[in-house]
């Protein structure tokens, strides 16, 4: 018995070295993140194959494949982003910068570096940015007191 216990010694994780452990939480990330990845993408394609099996018009069949792609390319960024998240915060990149609300900010900003936010392409391109975000997260416009009155009457 103490022959068996001596052989299965290497399983005890407590004695592990912490490279060896960050090694395999890197491995098995990476493993549930393919497995995560054929997953999604395999009912993805389940979806749309049924989706289309009750179209008969070849333009509207074509639209679906076209979308199903995209919702295998989104499934599959999202998926790699986030074992991609997970794998740098096990080996110790602090990845609360890339995740806070600033972060995006920063990781657009670092693509401008160099002198090149000076071309007039670059602050075309932040102009507009700047102007999709402004739509996005700007507050919806107060209601007047003329328009509360005629509502309320």
């Amino acid at each position: 018995m103490e022959q068996l216990l001596n052989k299965i010694a290497f399983l005890n994780v407590a004695q592990w070295d912490h490279a060896a452990i960050t090694l395999m939480r890197v491995a098995l990330i990476a493993v549930a993140a393919w497995i995560a990845l054929g997953v999604t993408q395999r009912l993805i394609r389940l979806f749309r194959e049924r989706i289309t099996r009750g179209m008969d018009d070849a333009e509207q069949v074509k639209r679906a494949d076209t979308l199903g792609r995209v919702f295998r390319y989104v499934a599959a960024v999202v998926v790699l982003v986030i074992a991609v998240t997970l794998i740098l915060g096990e080996l110790g990149v602090a990845v609360a910068p890339i995740l806070g609300a600033q972060g995006c900010i920063g990781a657009l900003s670092a693509e401008i570096r160099g002198g090149g936010e000076a071309s007039e392409s670059v602050q075309a391109l932040a102009a507009i940015v700047a102007a999709q975000l402004a739509g996005v997260l700007a507050a919806p416009p107060a209601e007047s007191s003329d328009a509360r009155a005629a509502a309320s009457s």
